[in-house]
């Protein structure tokens, strides 16, 4: 005993508030006195022994390992894809149509108010009842429930926002897929303004690898909403400028995996063809790539009743002579 050290006195006590205890679970934990953990944080004890403090370091490290353990990851929102929500590993389900419904139209647009007469449009397109606000006020309420139950152990504000006319869903880049598409796919554009191909290659890689597939795949009701298209067609461009940035690099394996996701979705996408073929012809499949050319022409004529652009037949003329070479620095499109 002597004098106050208050330096010890504060370490004590901020790695037993880290570690989520209070004085008298830390005395019962390391078997001391409740007196002696609170002397030790006034400072009144200058030369502990030796076992107590074995104990009490012991408890602190089982606590802090503890409440590790136990804090959830933040919430993660998926739309790039069926719509998800998870908790690190743990996936969270939003069972209730009109709910999933309501999340999905907030979560493509992210951080800013959507109106309740949008929602309503939505929610009941073939006439509202006389109750729809105050049934989507319910929605709403349950939906924030259902998350929140998550964001109150990270002490985390709430996802779902009530304003102005309407609600708004808040989340950060690294919470939605969508938002860490949009920065990914930007700074890949910024990197190929200033002509960095392979930095500019690795950003919209990024971008791309965050699609699972069709945006809100299960959810065919919000999928023609002027949101999604839009998303959508964000997706497409990003998927043919990864595609020439690749190819210049020889990167074409994955750009070939992209561009056949995107023609699935978009059959009559003439430059993710054109881009294929080359692709293909790049790893030897001449053949391929000429049966290819075939294939959306006669679906552009089938279905259009148009003949292929000239970017397809570009394509074609290069398998042709074999002009597939991409000297460095050099985009398709530049070629």
């Amino acid at each position: 005993m002597g004098g106050k050290d208050t330096g010890v006195a504060a370490w004590l006590r901020n790695r037993r508030i880290n570690a989520g205890l209070t004085q008298l679970q830390l005395a019962e934990h390391s078997r001391v006195s409740l007196r002696a953990v609170r002397n030790a944080e006034r400072g009144y004890v200058r030369c502990p022994r030796t076992e107590t403090t074995k104990r009490l370091l012991a408890a602190l490290d089982a606590g802090e390992r503890a409440a590790t353990a136990e804090s959830p990851d933040p919430l993660r929102f998926g739309v790039l894809g069926p719509l998800t929500i998870s908790d690190g590993q743990r996936r969270i389900e939003v069972r209730a149509e009109k709910q999933r419904l309501l999340l999905a139209l907030l979560a493509v647009q992210p951080n800013r108010v959507v109106r309740r007469e949008e929602i309503v449009d939505l929610l009941w397109r073939d006439g509202p009842p006389p109750s729809c606000r105050n049934l989507v006020h319910t929605y709403a309420a349950r939906l924030r429930k259902t998350l929140e139950c998550r964001n109150a152990h990270l002490d985390a504000p709430p996802t779902i926002v009530a304003a102005s006319g309407g609600y708004l869903m808040a989340v950060s880049e690294d919470q939605l897929d969508l938002l860490t598409f949009d920065a990914a796919r930007k700074a890949g554009e910024r990197a190929l303004a200033l002509g960095d191909l392979p930095l500019a290659e690795r950003h919209l890689r990024h971008a791309l690898r965050q699609w699972r597939g069709s945006v809100l795949a299960d959810l065919d009701q919000v999928r023609q909403h002027p949101a999604c298209l839009a998303l959508a067609a964000r997706r497409s461009e990003t998927v043919v400028s990864y595609a020439d940035v690749a190819l210049a690099q020889g990167e074409r394996c994955e750009a070939a995996v992209h561009l056949r996701a995107l023609i699935v979705d978009e059959p009559l996408h003439e430059a993710a063809y054109a881009r294929l073929m080359l692709a293909l012809a790049v790893a030897g499949q001449q053949a391929a790539a000429l049966t290819l050319y075939d294939d959306i022409r006669k679906r552009l004529s089938d279905d259009l009743g148009i003949e292929p652009g000239s970017e397809l037949r570009q394509a074609q003329l290069r398998v042709l002579r074999q002009d597939i070479q991409f000297p460095s620095g050099t985009t398709i499109a530049g070629s």
